[in-house]
């Protein structure tokens, strides 16, 4: 890592900004997550055995008591999971993710869309958008990050339809381009993992866009779209899950 502004950071700090841009924590690189990492490697400061980036590296801290991931989705189908597991000693952040149907046009897109209520600006993918059939020109956008720092892009402003898969929700979004939505994060497929708690078992779970990363983060300038209407519970540090619009 060269730049000198984040390695001056302090370490909260330094993984705040690699989770904001979709980082691997253990290469801080943009197009992969820490499981497909092939650069992996012990921390080793002070004979830490952990495999995140060195730069990541922060003091022992006393255990505290696990919060219990969330779900979201809606009352029929759109339902994600935020989950936060401990695997191999690394925690591994299920993004909560749904599929929706961009359209514009008679062009109709599945694809994964990020449920973030701590932006506050929606954004899609370029290449999803270009395959809507949109050209529109760019200007430069300033993001606001972590700890009051400001990310300077060229971003295009397009409004967008946007249908849930049951079609109970129809309307229209507008979006930000970006290159790249959330690095290399990739949604976790509920569906296929949910038997392995009761409570979630009849959940409704939706299929996902099958082209396995997330195209859309629909920010809290659209909470009516995300809000919660309902929760399933289940034990002590077991995700639960929460139906929205």
């Amino acid at each position: 890592m060269k730049c000198q502004v984040f390695t001056g950071w302090p370490t909260q700090k330094k993984r705040e900004a690699a989770k904001q841009f979709g980082l691997c924590y253990r290469c801080l690189r943009d197009d992969h997550l820490g499981n497909d990492c092939h650069e992996s490697k012990l921390c080793n400061i002070h004979g830490c055995l952990n495999t995140h980036h060195p730069l990541l590296h922060e003091k022992p801290k006393q255990k505290k008591e696990p919060t219990p991931p969330i779900t979201e989705g809606d009352r029929t189908t759109h339902t994600t999971t935020l989950n936060t597991v401990k695997k191999h000693e690394e925690r591994i952040i299920a993004l909560r993710t749904i599929p929706v149907i961009l359209k514009h046009g008679k062009t109709r897109l599945l694809v994964n869309c990020f449920l973030d209520k701590g932006s506050d600006t929606t954004y899609a993918n370029e290449d999803v958008i270009e395959a809507l059939g949109i050209r529109a020109p760019k200007e430069q956008v300033t993001i606001n990050v972590a700890n009051n720092q400001k990310l300077h892009l060229m971003a295009a402003t397009v409004e967008v339809g946007i249908e849930s898969i049951d079609g109970k929700v129809d309307t229209s979004i507008v979006v930000k381009t970006s290159d790249k939505i959330c690095g290399g994060m990739k949604p976790t497929n509920w569906v296929e993992i949910q038997h392995q708690w009761d409570h979630l078992k009849d959940v409704p779970f939706p299929k996902l866009a099958q082209k396995g990363v997330i195209d859309v983060l629909l920010g809290s300038d659209y909470y009516n779209l995300m809000f919660p209407m309902r929760e399933i519970r289940g034990k002590e540090d077991e995700p639960s899950a929460r139906f929205v619009p």
